[in-house]
């Protein structure tokens, strides 16, 4: 089986390398904080071991940590899969006179043990969560994450089930673990390698392949500075700890915004948001990832990516006049049509041209798009939610409710779609 589907997609897309030798041994239990606290005119220092997780004992090791004035604060916010939702998760504040001391960037650091799993049909997502929480000692299978995130596999006539968990989906699942998970765009390697050294993984979201457009998640769980690469678990190769040249992984990451997942537990949290610096703050983050697609998008016109990243950005920000001015005047002039339809696959992973036209009243625009996302994702419960929004818009109650019965067939976990049907008189 997994022979046929690496074969069926290529493997990672990735040209993984030797692993790096004398790479420095993270494990979570070695994960503390050097947390200085100021009160009135008293400073005090002291050692905070990281909680993994309320049923794992864990015992914290001593490490030397070197000290920055970084002062954190980021909004509290559940991460769930509404209709209104901009795919954003936020974290718990940081107190705000706490002060952490952000270690020294190591050479070359892998976070072990680590379970490395192969997917089965489209469970990046999921195995990608049970590889980043295994990490802390926390147990899954796949089977268990995939019923959470895509709870439809699919059958003979369309194995590869539903194609894609969103990413405000990804975070509540991590969460109702009981640990941390934040979003966020325009991310770095230096970002990544700070979070890795620090002991925390990185999930991140980026091609599958180069020059393709299948979107895919991995676990970022090492890096090495002599030989400039990053480690990853990927569920789409043959083993663990894919290597994968700096350059590459900037290629594939690039096309999703650089968006990446840092997971970690509640007494990390004052480390994590101390090395994010500004981008701890989720309006900072979304400000500089939105000036940056601007920059480059005008610079680079040709680049698809540049446009996908901006596009989405003003949607997340609640801008959809501004989203579907870049949808119709750029990508769909530079998007190829394929055997999926006009614009290849690039609804399946990101619907937002399709939500925004809902919002902004455009529901004729819907019906013309998302049938055929449905025709050939064969699985999409957040396709046919947002065609069946604008049908009861239109008045065509019945068919409303027709497709947002077969949605809750695709994915009894959406919960818009259950709120809609109660809308429209349906228990």
């Amino acid at each position: 089986m997994l022979a046929g589907l690496l074969a069926a997609c290529g493997g990672s897309g990735v040209d993984s390398k030797p692993a790096p030798p004398n790479l420095e041994v993270i494990t979570a239990s070695q994960n503390q904080l050097a947390v200085t606290t100021v009160t009135g005119d008293t400073t005090t220092v002291s050692s905070v071991p990281a909680t993994i997780a309320p049923t794992i004992n864990s015992t914290a090791s001593q490490t030397t940590q070197t000290t920055t004035n970084n002062t954190a604060n980021t909004t509290s916010a559940v991460a769930t899969a509404a209709k209104t939702t901009s795919s954003l998760a936020v974290t718990t504040a940081v107190p705000a006179k706490a002060a952490v001391a952000v270690p020294a960037l190591k050479k070359g650091v892998l976070l072990s043990p680590m379970t490395w799993e192969a997917q089965t049909w489209n469970n990046c997502a999921p195995v990608s969560a049970l590889m980043a929480l295994s990490y802390y000692g926390v147990k899954l299978t796949q089977a268990e994450c995939a019923k959470a995130l895509r709870p439809n596999l699919g059958d003979k006539d369309n194995p590869s089930g539903d194609k894609h968990v969103r990413p405000e989906e990804l975070t509540a699942f991590i969460t109702s673990k009981g640990f941390k998970v934040i979003q966020r765009d325009n991310g770095s390697l230096d970002q990544l390698r700070a979070l890795l050294s620090a002991g925390v993984p990185v999930i991140t979201q980026q091609w599958l392949h180069d020059n393709d457009d299948i979107g895919h998640y991995r676990v970022a769980r090492g890096y090495d500075l002599a030989s400039n690469v990053v480690i990853f678990n990927d569920s789409m190769d043959r083993k663990a700890e894919t290597v994968v040249d700096n350059a590459f992984q900037d290629k594939l990451w690039k096309g999703y915004d650089r968006r990446y997942f840092p997971v970690y537990t509640a007494a990390q949290e004052p480390l994590v948001m101390a090395i994010l610096g500004e981008d701890a703050n989720q309006q900072a983050n979304m400000n500089r990832a939105l000036a940056a697609a601007q920059k480059y998008s005008q610079a680079q016109p040709e680049d698809i990516d540049g446009w996908r990243n901006l596009g989405y950005l003003y949607f997340a920000r609640n801008d959809y006049k501004a989203a579907l001015d870049v949808w119709e005047q750029h990508l769909t002039k530079l998007l190829k049509p394929s055997d999926n339809g006009p614009y290849n696959r690039f609804l399946w992973y990101q619907l937002w041209p399709v939500e925004s036209y809902n919002r902004t009243g455009n529901f004729e625009q819907v019906i013309k798009l998302a049938p055929n996302e449905i025709d050939h994702a064969k699985i999409y419960a957040e396709a046919r939610y947002e065609y069946a929004f604008a049908l009861s818009n239109l008045g065509r109650k019945d068919e409303a409710i027709a497709q947002l019965k077969k949605a809750l067939l695709d994915d009894q976990n959406y919960r818009p779609t259950y709120d809609l049907l109660a809308k429209l008189g349906v228990s």
